[in-house]
């Protein structure tokens, strides 16, 4: 039996127990659960599909997509908890090797007491390599943060990207002022092709921190930490560990609107020294800015960061990110959004296999809603991507597509 197949059962089986857990939610006392189904159908044509930098010899290549999901959850007072199984179908007429099908699984849950509150993310994907390795920079309104700290690697259309990522935190008022607070992050990452060997490596990466934060007023916080993290490729290549203190600011002029600075130093040892490959210890500073901002009929979000990640290629990366997310509602049925991704991937030392990769994607698209449930929408997207050995490459893209999507959060 392929691990491909062993996966694509895991992805279905993780799906079907979300909806059993929806359906038991559904069983529960009506004013505490809630459910929203989306649907999308989409048509799409590329004029580089392959980013190959010398065109790609197909010419445009048409797709065909289809999208469903639920977001569930159930409220207490004292607790939310929000379920989100998706799948996604994707075919390409003239491009077998492209032919998918996704899964995903979203989990994001909170507990809170007087004094304290507990909280976990965790997530579950297995995608198309390169639908990862070119996504936009849409933040996902169920996780705004999710995405950051993960460089792209090199894209290639034959390989299945498996991900599960886990995010416990925990924070303790122990004044009016001051609170102290706990986070982990567990990630592990594989990769799959129907053929041969993937050309992306495995890997595990771990950390932890802990960090204390001051209330100056009832707008602005600042705040200190220390973390520790270790990344493990499954090659033995590249292994390392990092840690490292930051300090940050927020502040808030509304609930929906604010800034957040942060800044850090960080060492990193690696652990392989073999012939011919350099893996001192390397150290420097890093930080991250994310602003956003919600009015009546415009709202934007956009974050920054410059860090060290772990990386498909084998190696921890310098990752430099930015991501810029703009709608804006024209009347009660049309709307617009914007959407940029900028991606710089580089080593921090001379690993073998190592390179500098970048990547850019920008996103335009319009949105008629012709029911309160059901709408229409028709965009255009730009990809390009340059890397350090294969040289540029860039795929114009445009589509057009229906799609449902249930009003609010209902409750039931």
């Amino acid at each position: 039996m392929s691990s491909s197949f062993r996966k694509s059962r895991a992805v279905r089986s993780a799906v079907l127990a979300a909806l059993g857990v929806g359906a038991v939610m559904g069983q529960a006392d009506a004013a505490q659960t809630f459910v929203q189904p989306q649907a999308e159908a989409r048509a799409e044509t590329n004029s580089n599909l392959s980013l190959d930098p010398d065109g790609s010899p197909d010419g445009d290549t048409q797709g065909y997509i289809a999208d469903l999901q639920a977001l569930m959850g159930i409220v207490t007072p004292r607790s939310e908890t929000s379920i989100r199984p998706r799948i996604r179908f994707q075919e390409y007429p003239e491009r077998d090797e492209r032919n998918r099908v996704e899964g995903f699984l979203d989990l994001v849950s909170r507990f809170k007491q007087e004094r304290s509150s507990l909280g976990i993310v965790a997530r579950y994907s297995q995608q198309d390599s390169y639908n990862f390795d070119t996504r936009s920079g849409d933040f996902d309104p169920l996780d705004p943060t999710a995405g950051s700290g993960q460089g792209a690697g090199r894209v290639l259309e034959d390989e299945t990207r498996s991900e599960f990522e886990v995010r416990p935190d925990f924070a303790f008022d122990m004044n009016e002022r001051t609170t102290f607070g706990l986070d982990a992050r567990y990630r592990s990452v594989s990769y799959d092709v129907d053929s041969g060997e993937p050309s992306q490596i495995d890997y595990d990466f771990v950390s932890a921190g802990a960090n204390v934060k001051w209330k100056l007023d009832q707008r602005s916080t600042v705040g200190v930490g220390a973390f520790a993290n270790t990344f493990d490729p499954k090659t033995g290549l590249g292994e390392s560990d990092g840690y490292g203190i930051g300090a940050g600011y927020e502040y808030r002029w509304s609930e929906v609107t604010g800034i957040e600075v942060t800044a850090f130093y960080e060492t990193n040892d690696p652990k392989y020294d073999g012939p011919g490959v350099q893996a001192d210890s390397s150290s420097g500073l890093g930080g991250s800015v994310a602003a956003f901002y919600e009015g009546e009929i415009s709202e934007w979000r956009f974050s920054a960061s410059h860090r060290f990640a772990p990386s498909a290629s084998g190696s921890a990366q310098q990752l430099d990110q930015l991501r810029i997310q703009y709608d804006r509602r024209f009347s009660e049925r049309l709307s617009l959004r914007g959407v940029a991704r900028y991606e710089s991937e580089s080593e921090i030392n001379d690993f073998a296999g190592a390179q500098s990769v970048d990547t850019a994607r920008a996103d335009l698209s319009l949105r008629w809603l012709f029911t309160p449930t059901w709408n229409v929408q028709g965009g255009y997207s730009y990809i390009v991507r340059d890397e350090e050995i294969d040289g540029n490459a860039s795929n114009n893209r445009f589509f057009i597509s229906v799609g449902y999507k249930g009003l609010g959060r209902q409750r039931r």
